[in-house]
Formats: C-alpha cells, sequence, structure tokens
C-alpha cells in the first residue's frame, strides 16, 4: 500500500501532551481573521471542504524554501519550537482530506522585509492581499501538482499515535 508522509515540529511540553492524549489534535486556525459566524459562508468558496483547524506539516523533513522565505525561524520561535521532528505516516487514500497552500504569498521575502520586521502584528497584517492569496492558493493534497514555493499540509483531524513516529 503506498503511503504519503509528512513532517511537523513540536516543542518538548507539545509532544508529551501528544503521548498523554495518545494523539496530536489540529491546533492551527485555516483564517483566523474570519469570525465563527461567517465561517460557512466562507469556507464555501472553496470546491472542497475546508475545516476551521489544522495540523499544518511540511512534504519534506527541512524545507529549504520556508528557510530562503524567512518563514522556518518564525515557525520556531513563534510555533513549533523545534525539540522534535515528527514524521506523520498515512495511506495514500487519507491524503483525500488534507489540503496543501502557498505560505510564500504571506511571507517576509514576499512582503520584502526583513523577518525580525515581518514578525510584528501589524506588519504582517499590512498587506491583507497577499494574506488572502495565502489562502486563496489552497487546494487539495490529491490534486496538488508540486508547484508551490513554499508547500503547507494541512490535516484537519487527529492524527494517532500509530501514525507518528520522533524522527528528531
Amino acid at each position: 500500500m503506498a503511503t504519503v508522509t509528512l513532517y511537523h515540529y513540536v516543542t518538548d511540553k507539545k509532544y508529551e501532551n501528544i503521548v498523554k492524549e495518545r494523539s496530536l489534535v489540529p491546533s492551527a486556525p485555516f483564517n483566523s481573521k474570519i469570525p465563527k459566524e461567517e465561517w460557512k459562508d466562507y469556507a464555501g468558496k472553496f470546491p472542497f471542504l475546508v475545516a476551521r483547524l489544522y495540523t499544518c506539516s511540511f512534504l519534506e523533513s527541512e524545507p529549504q524554501s520556508w528557510k530562503d522565505y524567512g518563514l522556518f525561524e518564525l515557525l520556531m520561535d513563534e510555533f513549533a519550537g523545534g525539540d522534535h521532528l515528527l514524521e506523520l505516516t498515512f495511506s495514500e487514500e487519507e491524503k483525500d482530506l488534507f489540503l496543501v497552500r502557498d505560505h510564500s504569498f504571506h511571507s517576509p521575502k514576499k512582503y520584502n522585509l526583513l523577518p525580525q520586521e515581518w514578525r510584528k502584528r501589524e506588519m504582517r497584517d499590512s498587506r491583507p492581499g497577499l494574506r488572502e492569496a495565502w489562502y486563496q492558493s489552497t487546494t487539495s493534497l490529491k490534486d496538488y501538482d508540486g508547484s508551490f514555493i513554499c508547500p503547507e499540509v494541512l490535516i484537519p483531524c487527529p492524527i494517532p499515535l500509530d501514525k507518528i513516529r520522533v524522527i528528531k
């Protein structure tokens, strides 16, 4: 059976919680700017099911493009911590549930800012068109053609412990 392998970074604390709960639960919002009461209309704009929360992952263990676009360090500092690199393994059929979007639209490089400047919330919010292009770039992983600069894979369901392996 063919498999799909994805990668996800976590802190020690988050990994302890994964072991305790026996799964990795989605916690990253697809678009935190959309109020809950407007979600149904917003999600209906996509030709596939879009959930409010996801686990964000990578197609490769150390995505160079994320480093080149100033995103990787921000992810490690603000969200993932990088204490552990997890390998997530799914069946080919399961990838029908997953989405992928191009994070390069919403990056320091695209905003023409140094990463430390882009980290400021007001700077990240200064170009709503680029942020929206990031959301609108979303496609189903099964239909993804490999063309994104900084692909971000979105998993909308809990990932059981038996699909998770610590590789670093």
